[in-house]
């Protein structure tokens, strides 16, 4: 039996190899190495289009990253550390410094310099079966499976609020800011289940893009409503909204079970594009 010591610290390290693995986190560091910037601020800088796109990465740096008492995201002391590792691999990968220490540094690739950041920072070495792992696609669709299924109950959270809010009669800014928080789950859903989609192939991938582009899109429509109609519209589709809180609270349970989104039945899935096909404006 592996001790629980173990696997709690080999899970730790699976994640830090994670958070760095992309061009576009390591991007999010350095622009907050220079100072802390706002969700938008940051979305402009990097020049990412999606909303939920840069979501699902800020999500996969977790402790790499923190907000300051602006709410501003800022580097953390570890995120400041890997950042001085990662800066310190692209200096060892200038050409001037290959050609001083060529017999070393080609022995190693980008991809090894990166996996040799998540050792200096753990403090232990990583082993040959995590090095395996990250290169098999398994990893990456583990990782976009956990991701969309967590999104999955953060939407339901959401739109639980949003009806507490429209039934306890709340402000149009405050409603209208639980709003704009569906669309950005809505978005980040659609992102991961595309890519889902690509990597396995499963038709029921595509139905939920599908339909949680649809429920995007009608979010965006109510949002892009004067001030004065967006309650109104969200009140009339209120039993709607209740409707599909209640399918993915069904769709959670299969979820939790076992933390794929491709768990969930496909009556389920159909059943949530008719009512989610029933919202008007």
């Amino acid at each position: 039996m592996i001790p629980m010591e173990s696997t709690d610290k080999d899970k730790e390290r699976a994640k830090l190899f994670d958070a760095l693995g992309h061009p576009t986190r390591i991007a999010v560091l350095n622009a907050l190495n220079e100072r802390p910037l706002g969700f938008s601020e940051l979305k402009r800088k990097l020049s990412i289009d999606s909303s939920g796109h840069l979501l699902h990465h800020l999500n996969k740096l977790d402790d790499l990253i923190k907000t300051d008492e602006h709410g501003k995201y800022c580097l953390s002391d570890q995120g400041r550390d890997a950042l001085f590792v990662i800066k310190t691999v692209e200096w060892a990968s200038k050409p001037e410094v290959k050609e001083a220490n060529a017999r070393i540094i080609n022995k190693w690739k980008r991809a090894a310099a990166i996996l040799l950041v998540a050792l200096i920072l753990v403090t232990i070495p990583l082993t040959n079966f995590y090095l395996a792992a990250v290169r098999e696609n398994n990893e990456i669709l583990y990782s976009l499976d956990a991701a969309a299924s967590e999104q999955l109950f953060e939407i339901r959270y959401d739109i639980d609020i949003l009806l507490y809010l429209l039934e306890c009669n709340n402000s149009t800014d405050t409603i209208r800011y639980k709003a704009e928080a569906i669309s950005y789950r809505a978005d980040t859903i659609i992102y991961l289940t595309r890519e889902l989609q690509h990597y396995t192939g499963d038709l029921k991938c595509y139905n939920l893009h599908c339909t949680f582009f649809d429920l995007y899109v009608f979010i965006v429509s109510v949002l892009n409503d004067p001030p004065s109609e967006i309650i109104l519209e969200l009140m009339k589709n209120n039993e709607t909204l209740k409707e599909i809180s209640s399918i993915l609270g069904e769709m959670s349970v299969y979820v939790k079970q076992d933390r794929s989104i491709r768990a969930i039945p496909d009556t389920l899935i159909e059943e949530l594009q008719m009512t989610v096909d029933k919202l008007s404006i």
